[in-house]
């Protein structure tokens, strides 16, 4: 079991390992977007797409 579990990873990580689009717009980016258009302060999902952008994601 320990074996195999180095080579598991999310659809959204092996996603992006391959070049592609992952849901990361989706499921991070939207929920920033979102809370400034409702003034809803999101700062964890703000911090988490500021990473997004410094990776290329």
């Amino acid at each position: 079991i320990d074996s195999s579990l180095d080579n598991l990873s999310s659809s959204m990580v092996r996603d992006v390992q391959k070049g592609g689009l992952s849901e990361f717009d989706g499921q991070v980016r939207r929920i920033v977007e979102l809370g400034k258009k409702l003034g809803v302060p999101t700062p964890l999902y703000q911090k988490v797409a500021e990473w997004g952008d410094k990776k290329g994601i």
